[in-house]
């Protein structure tokens, strides 16, 4: 078999891994049916109606419900996820953070953001969550990467994903200004109203966030907007710039969940070594523990729960 024919058995030709590199992000792919979304409708249910503080973080978040909801955890095992990130990351992976979007008819845009480390910044912070060994480069070697599934029909009316084309291979500056201001803010204000946990706002009306400076015009990039059926997924590195458009409708929703896959020689939240168990966002990681997705691990940097 040539070289290509078997990436292309693998999930990925050499076309597509060399528009991933140039480009930050690949799909839509398609990977959940009707039937299976509707078999995972009841637990998003649960998690978004507010009542059910997170077991894993004890506070409303919409982090890492795989932690406890093991049926969420059955998504990224799938051989259309697997044979696609295996080219780009390798054999070794684990999945070590996933977060749930809801944006609900009206809420406003995401504006646009980049990380590399996960380091807190949407707080003002700089404590990573990710240590690549120390021979990586942040903007040439890749170590992490972002599989974001479309739970409804994504459209640029109900919020799609924007993605600046080609904006993974520098770090853009950011400012700092008050914490109910920026991106983040509000989409954590929206909802923290919906949760009803106004103890938590109140915790954070005295943040100061990093926003970042970036004008895609300015910049001389292009914009895509990614418009996607239910159970279709995307892969981006979370380097590349990227937000998301305001929910314009009136009574349609726009439901994702990503899964942020890394590899064996990173060390996921390094500060824990230290006996810090609070990350950048201020989540106690205690309780936290890595998915093993494919592969094995020879380098004992992480705490697994599987």
């Amino acid at each position: 078999m040539t070289n290509t024919e078997t990436r292309v058995s693998s999930g990925l030709t050499d076309a597509q891994i060399s528009e991933f590199n140039e480009r930050g992000y690949l799909g839509p792919f398609d990977l959940l049916d009707a039937d299976q979304i509707a078999s995972l409708r009841p637990t998003f249910d649960t998690i978004l109606s507010g009542r059910l503080r997170s077991p894993i973080y004890d506070r409303t978040t919409h982090r890492d419900w795989h932690l406890h909801f093991k049926n969420l955890l059955t998504i990224p095992y799938r051989n259309e996820v697997l044979s696609r990130v295996k080219p780009l990351l390798g054999e070794n992976l684990l999945v070590w953070r996933t977060s749930i979007f809801h944006k609900a008819a009206r809420d406003g845009a995401l504006d646009w953001h980049q990380s590399s480390l996960f380091a807190g910044e949407e707080y003002g912070l700089f404590k990573p969550a990710l240590e690549p060994p120390p021979e990586y480069q942040l903007y040439t070697d890749l170590f992490n990467l972002s599989v974001w599934v479309a739970l409804d029909d994504v459209t640029a009316e109900n919020g799609a994903m924007q993605i600046a084309v080609g904006t993974h291979v520098k770090q853009y500056p950011v400012k700092r200004i008050p914490f109910s201001e920026s991106v983040f803010g509000k989409v954590f204000y929206d909802n923290l109203v919906r949760a009803g946990d106004t103890e938590r706002l109140a915790e954070l009306s005295d943040r100061y966030a990093c926003e970042t400076i970036f004008d895609p015009v300015a910049e001389g990039v292009d914009v895509d907007t990614i418009e996607m059926k239910a159970g279709q997924f995307i892969i981006f590195t979370d380097r590349v710039m990227h937000g998301s458009l305001p929910n314009t409708t009136e009574d349609a929703r726009r439901l994702a969940m990503n899964f942020r896959i890394t590899i064996p020689e990173v060390t996921v939240y390094p500060h824990r070594n230290h006996g810090d168990f609070i990350d950048g966002n201020d989540h106690d990681i205690s309780r936290h523990a890595c998915v093993m997705l494919s592969g094995s691990d020879r380098h004992g940097k992480n705490i697994y729960l599987n």
